[in-house]
């Protein structure tokens, strides 16, 4: 059995009214979705790569120290805001 033919675009069909020309689909494009999901992708690329070498430097400046030299830099900067600060004023 043969498959009937199929209506070329223009022509009216068995299934539409009379006089009413079915629309050919244009079809979705996506371009101009594309580059805009490009520049969000971009954008969250250069946020990821940003925090990494923030991350990177605050690990670069943070140095492990002994718990003795730790406690010496300690007590060596509150002598120094000590020596700095007048003594505070009893309040009666």
């Amino acid at each position: 059995m043969r498959e009937p033919p199929r209506p070329e675009c223009g022509r009216p069909s068995a299934r539409e009214p009379a006089g009413v020309v079915p629309r050919r689909s244009r079809g979705v494009t996506y371009g101009a979705m594309r580059s805009s999901w490009k520049l969000v992708g971009l954008a969250g690329l250069a946020g990821v790569a940003a925090t990494g070498v923030v991350v990177a430097r605050r690990k670069r400046a943070h140095r492990e120290y002994d718990p003795d030299e730790l406690r010496d830099r300690l007590h060596r900067r509150l002598a120094e805001v000590q020596r700095e600060r007048p003594p505070a004023q009893p309040t009666d």
